[in-house]
């Protein structure tokens, strides 16, 4: 009974947001336990106190950014835009045009790029970060990169990664420069 909730589920996100679910379906037929894991380890990009919507959306796009070039890029700017976030915020993060960035969301882009690049230079970033959102909005930002994280090495783990692909916002296509990390 409860695979069958969880594939209602699925099938309901898949349609909610075009997005090809065949990873989660694959987990599911393969074990529960390794679906209600991976279900709970997802539950910590949900995490955001802190640091402001925009910012935290933001890392999180750069940080998927950094680990795929298509659907779930497209899936988190997506999700940004229906959760209110400006189509001009999410299209100058995922272009890196810095200078169109408000200072909160410039500072989470830098700091993510640079956690995720083992950048010395994070440490200067993290203490910013600290000033400007406090440690719950560190921990927020960690957990969204993290999280952005999870999905794709998943996906292409278990066969169902896919090639770059233009993403779009505000139903026009972002070019977007693949993150070198």
């Amino acid at each position: 009974m409860l695979s069958w909730l969880i594939g209602r589920k699925i099938d309901a996100f898949e349609e909610e947001y075009t997005y090809d679910m065949g990873y989660a379906r694959e987990l599911l037929g393969t074990s529960l336990r390794a679906m209600l894991l991976f279900h709970k380890a997802t539950g910590l990009g949900e995490f955001r106190e802190g640091v402001p919507k925009d910012a935290w959306y933001a890392a999180r796009l750069v940080a998927m950014r950094a680990e795929d070039c298509g659907p779930c890029t497209q899936l988190i700017a997506t999700m940004a835009e229906r959760d209110g976030q400006a189509p001009e915020m999410i299209e100058a993060v995922l272009s890196g045009r810095m200078d169109a960035l408000s200072d909160d969301v410039r500072l989470s882009v830098e700091f993510t790029k640079a956690v995720l690049g083992r950048d010395p230079g994070a440490d200067v970033l993290r203490r910013r970060v600290v000033e400007r959102f406090g440690r719950a909005g560190l921990v927020s930002l960690a957990f969204a990169m993290l999280s952005s994280r999870l999905y794709p090495t998943v996906k292409y783990a278990l066969g169902y990664g896919h090639a770059c692909s233009v993403v779009h916002v505000g139903g026009s296509p972002v070019l977007t420069p693949r993150e070198a990390h």
